[in-house]
């Protein structure tokens, strides 16, 4: 068993993260909730490069991943609708194009502003998109990833279910192919193999292990993903930083 450990951590320059995506290099994209898209560095400085005073679309993002094809795809908890933005780089230099709407997935929350918070890939045997519902009820969805398409809305096990009070993210492990999930709530990551059927298609889950995090009194943990080097990093917002973590054992 593995548990994570912290490694680094600095102050973010975004005011509300809600969720982070990895280009590579030390660099990252960084939605806030309110404002848009940001450029981030591993020291933390960040900077606005789409704003929703110029894209109405990029309102109350709360997931962000990196699509098949490179583009960043951004999830709206308020719609459920995920766009996607053209990723141009050169050097540490990277401009973003305008929204354009990949789909809606399935609207199920039963509670306002308890929505679907985060996106990733999962690169299984076929890859698939999979998101996670907050609360009301808290689930995690698997989508066709050129449709994102409904193929299973899993519930989670009471182990998870009690573990974690909410959920603000979700991100997959490259090297294990596990489903890491973040909550806000109880500060904590829950790490959990995929139970698949005979086609290899995603059914359900099973808590591997729970991390508990040490966080300032008024962070919110709001963000996951890896970085090339298999590096798990967690923005947080109230009180923003930039957090990285590595493999460590269990105890």
């Amino acid at each position: 068993m593995t548990q994570w450990r912290e490694r680094s951590v600095v102050e973010l320059a975004v005011p509300q993260a809600s969720g982070v995506a990895c280009l590579g290099d030390g660099l990252f994209l960084v939605v806030d909730d309110d404002r848009g898209v940001y450029l981030a560095g591993e020291k933390g400085g960040a900077d606005l490069i789409s704003s929703r005073e110029d894209h109405r679309e990029l309102r109350d993002l709360e997931g962000i991943c990196l699509s098949p094809d490179g583009a960043a795809w951004v999830l709206s908890e308020r719609t459920s609708a995920v766009y996607s933005l053209s990723v141009a780089r050169e050097g540490r230099d990277v401009e973003v194009g305008p929204p354009t709407l990949v789909a809606e997935i399935e609207h199920i929350a039963r509670k306002k502003n308890k929505g679907w918070e985060g996106i990733a890939l999962w690169r299984g045997p076929t890859t698939r998109v999979v998101a996670c519902h907050e609360a009301k009820p808290k689930r995690v969805g698997v989508f066709a990833v050129d449709t994102l398409e409904t193929l299973a809305m899993l519930e989670l096990p009471d182990s998870i279910k009690d573990a974690l009070g909410d959920i603000s993210d979700l991100t997959v492990d490259p090297e294990t192919g596990r489903l890491l999930l973040l909550s806000d709530e109880s500060a904590a990551i829950a790490e959990a193999e995929f139970v698949l059927d005979d086609d290899s298609a995603p059914t359900g889950l099973v808590l591997v292990e729970l991390t508990e995090l040490r966080l300032g009194k008024k962070e919110k943990a709001e963000g996951l993903c890896f970085d090339e080097a298999q590096v798990l990093w967690m923005v947080t917002d109230g009180d923003p930083h930039l957090r990285a973590f590595g493999r460590g054992p269990g105890e």
